[in-house]
């Protein structure tokens, strides 16, 4: 089974440009710069409306912390509703931790146990206390299917070995995310001893100076992800 390139999109327009540029499927998100909020219904909506690839859509409504009250998740809990009823090819993206740095079992099961659609578990994970333990928590979870990730650290490329080893003891399929450029995509890909598949997640390498996801750069990091 092929890698899959993930390419964050904060516009239908994104969207549209990274599947004509070979995008197997778009992470949609508002505000990049705080590192991805909830995008509105509409732009949801009009999304999978334009592209047929996967969009695993973002549930985070600040970003305050990964660590969610009750009425945060009295928030999150009603977007996930609304997006189960659009028609599209979609999945979900969310995570909590405890203060204690843990993930926030409690949290999380309040929020996937009424969806059918597939989850990814964020880059709350790198921010746990104990990051391979965590990894392999979310082993329970059958509709959590993939884990995005930086292997614990700031960038990716830095933290190999804990990749390799989140790889390993995960039934999940992880996302190489964080700082991903042609060149760390392909350090990593070259150090990764592990067998099984993972995938990798861009985000402003795949933009032209406009900010804007550009089609010849995604053709680019797709051909490269082999």
């Amino acid at each position: 089974m092929p890698r899959i390139t993930e390419i964050i999109v904060q516009s239908v327009q994104d969207a549209v440009n990274a599947q004509a540029g070979g995008s197997q499927r778009v992470e949609l998100v508002s505000a990049l710069s705080e590192g991805g909020l909830t995008p509105s219904i509409g732009l949801i909506y009009h999304t999978l409306q334009k592209v047929s690839i996967e969009v695993a859509i973002m549930i985070r409504p600040n970003n305050i912390s990964f660590v969610y009250d009750k009425y945060d998740l009295e928030v999150m809990k009603k977007d996930i509703s609304e997006i189960e009823k659009l028609d599209g090819n979609k999945r979900i993206v969310l995570g909590a931790l405890t203060k204690e740095g843990e993930i926030d079992f409690e949290a999380v099961d309040y929020l996937i146990k009424d969806t059918k659609m597939p989850i990814t578990f964020h880059r709350a994970i790198d921010s746990s206390k104990n990051y391979l333990k965590s990894i392999k928590e979310l082993n329970n979870y059958k509709n959590i299917t993939h884990i995005l990730t930086s292997g614990g650290g700031a960038k990716a490329h830095e933290n190999i070995q804990s990749l390799n080893d989140a790889i390993e003891i995960s039934n999940k399929t992880i996302i190489c995310g964080s700082g991903i450029t042609m060149e760390t995509m392909k350090k990593i890909a070259s150090s990764i001893k592990s067998d099984k598949v993972y995938d990798f997640h861009i985000g402003s390498f795949a933009q032209n100076e406009n900010q804007v996801v550009d089609v010849d750069k995604v053709k680019e990091l797709v051909k490269s992800n082999v």
